[in-house]
């Protein structure tokens, strides 16, 4: 009988995890992160005013004590073939064409997908480091095991899994999840933390 409850708990997990709708992003919907930067927490709110192939722009926000605000574009051939991350927020309006922000480009899921990528995770002018995707959701290195990425969304629940990529000490790490075909990070741990924690939906 116990044999028997496991299976039938086993089973409704699986069928429970299938059963969720991959999350498509619209332009509107806020993504709000969790960062950690050394003892400072704030949230960094990011919501998309435009999506598709020939560019993304999203506004920010970042609550207290960061307090800052800002614009961000990137361009067709940015989403298209950079491998560079614009990571430092200053506030104002940033148009991007070498580097991307919180989205991924298609480059990078594809590197991502196939095993391995070198990105330059702290822009264009800092060096290359080497990131490999994850086979399994725990990390050969630290052994520590990534949640599922699940989140509810106006009484929905979707998923948010996608790659997870570490340098070769599994101090730093980068996740994404599709999007639809508007790739962007979940988590990522560099010499801060940031992790998606909720996204709102207002229409």
């Amino acid at each position: 009988m116990k044999k028997l409850t496991i299976l039938l708990l086993l089973i409704f997990s699986n069928t429970f995890l299938f059963a969720q709708i991959a999350y498509k992003i619209q332009v509107g919907d806020q993504l709000v992160y969790q960062v950690e930067a050394g003892n400072v927490e704030y949230d960094f709110i990011v919501t998309p005013t435009k999506l598709s192939s020939s560019g993304i722009t999203f506004e920010y926000k970042m609550t207290e004590p960061a307090n800052k605000t800002g614009t961000i574009s990137m361009n067709e051939e940015a989403l298209n073939n950079a491998t560079a991350m614009y990571n430092r927020f200053s506030g104002g309006n940033v148009n991007l064409t070498d580097q991307t922000s919180v989205f991924a480009s298609k480059k990078m899921m594809n590197e991502a997908e196939k095993g391995c990528a070198d990105f330059f995770i702290n822009g264009i002018n800092s060096p290359a480091e080497h990131f490999e995707t994850l086979q399994t959701d725990t990390s050969p290195t630290t052994n520590s095991t990534y949640i599922r990425w699940i989140k509810n969304i106006n009484g929905n629940d979707y998923f948010l899994d996608g790659p997870i990529m570490e340098n070769a000490d599994g101090s730093k790490a980068i996740r994404f999840t599709d999007g639809d075909g508007f790739p962007f990070i979940t988590f990522m741990e560099l010499d801060f933390k940031i992790y998606i924690k909720e996204i709102i939906r207002k229409n």
